[in-house]
């Protein structure tokens, strides 16, 4: 759902890749954790952040998970 509407770029680093080999790299990030009420929750594509593979692991080290800001901020100011 949300490479459908986003495509294959990061949303932090910008990095992008159209092939499909390339592509496998990107990954979808619940900014609420979905385990969260994941029962009565509905989901939405506005929920969901498509971040490569190293992004996505730094997201889940930061206070907050769906500030994609602060970690594009901290990611390309370092």
């Amino acid at each position: 759902m949300a490479l459908t509407r986003y495509g294959f770029k990061c949303e932090c680093c910008d990095v992008s890749h159209e092939d499909n080999v390339r592509a496998a790299m990107f990954e979808v990030h619940h900014k609420a954790p979905y385990s969260e009420n994941f029962e009565t929750r509905a989901l939405n594509v506005s929920d969901l952040a498509v971040l490569c593979a190293n992004c996505h692991r730094m997201i889940h080290r930061m206070l907050d998970l769906a500030d994609i800001k602060a970690l594009r901020d901290y990611v390309l100011n370092d």
